[in-house]
């Protein structure tokens, strides 16, 4: 996009912005994400942000409850079906650790935030990669990826042992189990997943097949 159709987007801006963007344009090498995400950034007239802290401040610029549930997504490889979100909303382990809060108002919430994130269909997804990486590798949010694991941990043992009446095929509870243990510091627990899941596979497998077989006729 052509630096002037961008200063015409900005047009309407506070004056740190466009000179913020007309600064950045160079240095975005096309990625012009974060160049969006300025509009919802408020920054004082005197304060001057360079383009790689952009990511930074906008997800610090959300409360804490936001934060922890966009690095649960972030960890679900950047998106989440519409019922596995409300059932990491609801984890105990999310809930001890944020306010009461209304599963639907905080859908409604982040919802707003949509240079960040946006629903396709029945999922929610993460609107960029880089958006993505911040989460996954800033330091200051380690606390809320290990809360994340533990309760992604959690929903999925559950989704395997049948607790919800939700259908997922045993093989992608497997999956999901092998990968977030993987990232617990108990690997003890990640090598006996990963153990039972080698002995399980081929017998899941054909249940599934079966499943299907059966839908079908």
């Amino acid at each position: 996009m052509p630096l002037v159709d961008i200063i015409t987007a900005f047009q309407n801006s506070p004056k740190e912005y466009l000179n913020l963007v007309k600064g950045s344009y160079e240095e975005s090498s096309g990625n012009l994400h974060k160049l969006q995400m300025l509009q919802n950034i408020k920054i004082k007239q005197e304060k001057r942000i360079k383009y790689d802290e952009i990511d930074s401040i906008r997800i610090f610029s959300l409360n804490k409850i936001l934060q922890l549930l966009m690095c649960g997504i972030a960890l679900h490889d950047g998106y989440v079906s519409e019922e596995l979100l409300d059932l990491f909303i609801k984890h105990r382990h999310f809930t001890t650790t944020t306010p009461v809060i209304n599963t639907n108002e905080l859908v409604e919430r982040i919802l707003k935030e949509k240079d960040l994130i946006y629903k396709e269909d029945d999922s929610f997804k993460i609107k960029h990669d880089s958006i993505i990486s911040f989460l996954l590798k800033e330091t200051a949010l380690e606390k809320y990826r290990i809360i994340s694991i533990n309760i992604w941990l959690n929903i999925y043992r559950s989704l395997f042992n049948n607790d919800y009446d939700i259908y997922m095929p045993k093989y992608r509870c497997l999956t999901q189990l092998i990968f977030f243990s993987s990232k617990v510091t108990n690997q003890s627990e990640f090598h006996y997943i990963l153990n039972g899941a080698i002995k399980l596979i081929p017998r899941l497998l054909s249940i599934e097949r079966c499943i299907i077989k059966s839908r079908r006729s």
